[in-house]
């Protein structure tokens, strides 16, 4: 597989799983149909900006580079325009996405450093994008599993100003991508990779203890109010006694007119009379809706408060004695439930419209059926989880998510609707006691045995590999054991070769000095890059010469400037192609040889390989004229207003040639299958040369110059008797 196809797939892996974590996290302030379109849209300018950019020219490893500002920016923009929580709470959710985004980035150079010479090719690629997309498939589940819940209980719905926790997790992130891109150690990017799963993790399980606190108040809240409805039931009861005892009191006067109207046979008003007393009895009577006495005093208290707002409430409730639920948790939803509906009416202006229908039914002794219907106003959409979309205010929707949180105890399902003017809420829940849930139980609890014992499993094995890999004097020792010593060479990095290297500039810097002979390859200069490493060098070759007289301060000044100054235009050249490689690997390494070092001349010659997808070679010669102090130049050996290229240049040509004709080489001249612009026509003013030792002119050209990358760097070497007539005399040539 290509490379930069290879790198587009990975891309597109990386950014669908950016895409889920947002799509999971996110509360969203618009409907799922216009989200989804604005969502789509934004995808399909980013895949067509991509597009754009690939059949405009750009190289496509400039285009990948560039995927930070043209793919994952809009992402984050779209995402605060979706979102209907505050900044910083959206920017924890792209942030979050982004430590997913790390992890898979980090495995993935793991992966390509460690990539095994023997394994290269269509099975190299296929292995590397099945062990990526597993990878994401794994943290995606994990996003899904774990985190959406917990992230959107208490990071959504929280109140608290997050820029004290963004801004430290912003950084931390920042500083893990900056080492990440730095190092070029294994084990340190093992341990970035731990570290940054080990925070995803963390950050999983202490939000699920936060939105386990979250519940916990609004169970607390559900039980306060729980409170004051049975306090205003007893304060109810109160009054009801109060009036019976004063019934009782006034019942003789009663019957001394009763006994007063029969003696006058005035029946009519007997009747109404007692009519009357039918109705102050009624008020003190104790409605009955159900014969647990919890559920019972909950019902009349809010029923009795819906019908003094002037709601006609129509209750059928079937419920025992005793009920197989905590009679707490039946309580919360039917004063939840109630509660809504009652304010519900109170926002219709039809009086007769103000109609509330409650059921209530246990089935088979296992299941509770619930359902409230009301009048609504207007008309209500719903988010993912099933809410209804509302303006906030304080306090508003507590009710749905304390009645949602007691289904969910009791494995249950809960579901609002609203359909032609009418909300209507339904509840279902389940006995803990029904014996195919406790079946499920014990299952559940078998798997989290099982979770416990592989997770400690890995653990220790984790563990293992870290000492084994920190540690490598701890590593030698567990070698000498028998029975673990394969296991330990095993789980060794240290034992396997591998030949994918990070991005590296290597230069060896001669640094001359008046004292001789000879010169010495042990100086050298390191390029510190960003990004980059700078290996080991090893000193120049180099072998003893004869010993020459003391060369001038001037000389060896402008020597060591010129080599320096070349130095540094290989390092920007390394750097050119290291900023368009998109993290992929490339190396410059410069070496040094001493060409020639005798009475007359020091010759050094600077060799680059350079490697960046493909390898390319370059060559450089200094020239140190030892009775001048000078160091020449190619046009400081011919005379002033010579034809000095031109000659050079028709020499080389037919050197060309007659290789091309007897089969000995391939060149970019006339008469072939090259262009007019990429055929030899002339040296440079400044081509590279050396001085042979036969005192012959050599001039040198670059890796695919003049030729075919199959003939390197070719040299030609110009006879002398070619250019008596215009050499400067005295020549250091013939």
């Amino acid at each position: 597989m290509p490379a930069e196809s290879e790198k587009f797939l990975l891309e597109g892996i990386f950014y669908l799983t950016f895409i889920l974590v947002l799509c999971a996290l996110v509360q969203l302030r618009f409907s799922k149909k216009i989200s989804l379109i604005a969502a789509g849209g934004t995808i399909i300018g980013v895949i067509l900006l991509q597009s754009v950019l690939l059949t405009s020219g750009q190289a496509p490893t400039l285009v990948l580079t560039l995927l930070p500002l043209t793919a994952y920016l809009p992402a984050i923009v779209c995402l605060h325009i979706l979102s209907r929580s505050g900044f910083f709470q959206t920017t924890a959710i792209w942030t979050t996405g982004f430590t997913v985004y790390f992890v898979l980035k980090t495995l993935w150079k793991i992966l390509m450093r460690e990539r095994n010479a023997d394994l290269q090719g269509w099975s190299y690629s296929l292995l590397l994008l099945s062990c990526l997309t597993a990878a994401a498939a794994i943290m995606t589940f994990l996003v899904f599993r774990f985190l959406r819940k917990p992230f959107q209980t208490y990071v959504l719905q929280n109140n608290t100003s997050w820029l004290l926790l963004c801004f430290p997790v912003l950084m931390v992130f920042l500083l893990f991508s900056y080492v990440r891109n730095s190092t070029t150690d294994g084990i340190l990017l093992v341990l970035l990779l731990l570290t940054a799963f080990s925070i995803f993790l963390i950050l999983i399980r202490v939000l699920t203890s936060a939105a386990s606190i979250t519940r916990l108040r609004v169970s607390e809240r559900a039980v306060s109010l729980q409170m004051r409805i049975q306090r205003r039931e007893y304060e109810d009861i109160c009054k009801k006694m109060e009036l019976g005892r004063n019934y009782r009191h006034d019942m003789r006067h009663h019957l001394t007119v009763l006994d007063a109207l029969a003696k006058q046979g005035d029946t009519e008003s007997i009747i109404k009379y007692i009519g009357n007393l039918n109705d102050r009895l009624n008020d003190i009577t104790k409605k009955s809706y159900c014969e647990n006495p919890p559920v019972n005093a909950v019902l009349s208290s809010c029923i009795g408060q819906a019908e003094k707002s002037g709601c006609y409430v129509t209750a059928m409730i079937c419920l025992p004695g005793e009920i197989p639920f905590d009679e707490m948790d039946i309580c919360v939803v039917l004063a939840n439930a109630l509660e809504n509906a009652n304010n519900a009416c109170m926002d219709i202006p039809e009086k007769e419209k103000r109609r509330i229908t409650l059921n209530a039914e246990l089935k088979d002794n296992r299941k509770l059926i619930i359902s409230v219907e009301n009048p609504c106003g207007t008309a209500l959409t719903f988010n993912g989880d099933g809410f209804p979309i509302v303006p906030e205010r304080k306090g508003h929707g507590i009710g749905l998510k304390s009645i949602d949180a007691v289904t969910r105890k009791y494995n249950g399902m809960f579901r609002c609707e609203c359909e032609n003017g009418k909300f209507r809420l339904n509840a279902v829940l389940f006995s803990c006691q029904d014996p195919i849930m406790t079946a499920e139980s014990s299952e559940v609890k078998s798997t989290c045995t099982v979770k416990r014992a592989v997770s400690g499993a890995l653990l220790s094995a984790l563990t293992l590999f870290l000492l084994i890999n920190c540690l490598p004097t701890m590593s030698n020792a567990l070698e000498e054991i028998p029975i673990l010593g394969p296991i330990v060479r095993l789980a060794d990095l240290r034992s396997y070769r591998f030949d994918w290297g990070d991005s590296s500039f290597d230069a060896q810097l001669p640094v001359l000095d008046n004292v001789q002979p000879p010169l010495s390859g042990e100086d050298e200069q390191d390029a510190d890059l960003p990004g980059a490493a700078a290996e080991p060098s090893q000193p120049g070759n180099t072998s003893e010469e004869p010993s020459s007289p003391n060369i001038s301060d001037d000389g060896v000044e402008e020597m060591n400037q010129q080599m320096g100054k070349y130095i540094e235009m290989i390092r920007q050249k390394f750097l050119w192609y290291f900023a368009r490689k998109y993290e992929g690997y490339v190396a410059s390494d410069t070496t040094y040889r001493i060409l020639r070092n005798d009475d007359r001349l020091l010759s050094v010659r600077f060799e680059t390989t350079l490697n960046a997808g493909g390898s390319a070679q370059y060559s450089r010669s200094f020239t140190l004229d030892k009775q001048s102090g000078k160091v020449l130049g190619l046009a400081e050996l011919f005379l002033p207003d010579s034809n000095y290229a031109d000659v050079i240049s028709k020499e080389i040509l037919r050197q060309m040639t007659a290789q091309v004709e007897s089969g000995e080489g391939d060149y970019f001249i006339p008469g072939g299958i090259w262009s007019d612009d990429e055929c030899f026509k002339e040296i440079d003013a400044d081509q590279n040369f050396y001085i042979d030792g036969l005192d012959r002119l050599v001039i040198v050209f670059d890796e695919y110059e003049v030729a075919p990358g199959s003939m390197g760097m070719p040299e030609f070497a110009i006879a002398p008797e070619l250019l008596e007539e215009i050499l400067l005399q005295p020549s250091v040539i013939g």
